[in-house]
């Protein structure tokens, strides 16, 4: 009725008020009357051209006008609040850089109203963290998370072209491959990861049938420098085909064998549950599930 009487107050008509509300005036002219029977005092002076307000009318529309707009100022506020926060996105620095980033990119041209920030950290993620979402190799055993499988990577050998090519050229590896007992005596850079759910040569190897002595050039603990590594000439690495994919792609490493092993986790993009995710956090949340599992879709 507040409604009905601060429109009609506001535009000095009825029938006008009715045509704002989308209803009839009778409907309009009936809840006016409720209300002036409740408050036991005539708000309107009903004439024949219109509608006036009385003094105790003028009285409630200056209340309801001050009121309406303090409303109206409240719900602009919260809702700049909401639109301004950022979502916080979690991944390794590898996870960032060759998958998440270029995402990213691609969603801030179709939803440039929606704030990202990104937290890399080469830790494994526990879900205890203030993050709305974040990218995770292998379940969280934390409940009350919600968690979506991405894919399953694929583990392969990869190295610079030239460190491909001369292998191949002094082994006569016609097929463009070379078996595991000489893999295993080549320069191998191995990664020393902090979280232990990556899979290092050693399992790799033995996932394979071979349990040999397997050499070992250098030993970094970030895979992006592992990456540079190889790229710089320096070795052999364990390679994630479909994180790598841009390095593949683009000439910077090549596959060495035809040895792979499916990865023992998959990835999975794991969110706060669904009643405490902001608006913004569950467009971005179905838009990478989309695209990512797309570009996956062959893996």
């Amino acid at each position: 009725m507040l409604t009905t009487f601060e429109t009609a107050a506001r535009l000095g008509s009825f029938k006008h008020a009715a045509l704002e509300l989308g209803v009839t005036p009778s409907a309009v002219s009936h809840q006016i009357k409720a209300l002036e029977h409740e408050l036991d005092t005539a708000l309107f002076n009903r004439k024949h051209r219109g509608i006036e307000l009385t003094a105790p009318g003028l009285e409630l529309f200056t209340s309801l006008e001050q009121a309406f707009t303090d409303i109206g100022g409240s719900l602009q506020h919260i809702r700049s609040q909401n639109l301004s926060k950022p979502v916080l996105v979690g991944s390794t620095t590898a996870v960032s850089s060759l998958w998440l980033t270029p995402s990213l990119m691609q969603f801030a041209h179709i939803n440039d109203d929606v704030l990202v920030d990104q937290l890399v950290s080469d830790t494994r993620f526990t879900g205890n963290e203030a993050f709305d979402l974040f990218i995770s190799y292998g379940r969280q055993e934390r409940e009350g998370l919600e968690q979506s499988v991405i894919y399953r990577d694929t583990l392969l050998p990869v190295c610079a072209p030239e460190i491909a090519e001369q292998l191949q050229s002094e082994l006569g590896a016609k097929d463009g491959s070379i078996d595991l007992e000489t893999l295993a005596t080549q320069r191998l850079i191995h990664l020393d990861a902090q979280n232990r759910n990556w899979t290092n040569w050693q399992s790799w190897f033995q996932s394979l049938g071979y349990s040999g002595d397997i050499a070992s050039t250098m030993r970094v603990n970030n895979y992006m420098i592992a990456l540079q590594a190889a790229q710089d000439n320096a070795g052999i690495l364990l390679g994630w085909k479909h994180l790598i994919q841009p390095l593949l792609v683009s000439g910077q490493l090549t596959s060495l064998s035809h040895w792979t092993m499916p990865a023992p986790r998959r990835f999975y993009l794991v969110t706060q549950p669904e009643d405490r995710l902001s608006s913004q956090s569950k467009v971005l949340r179905d838009w990478l599930l989309k695209t990512l599992r797309e570009k996956t879709a062959d893996l």
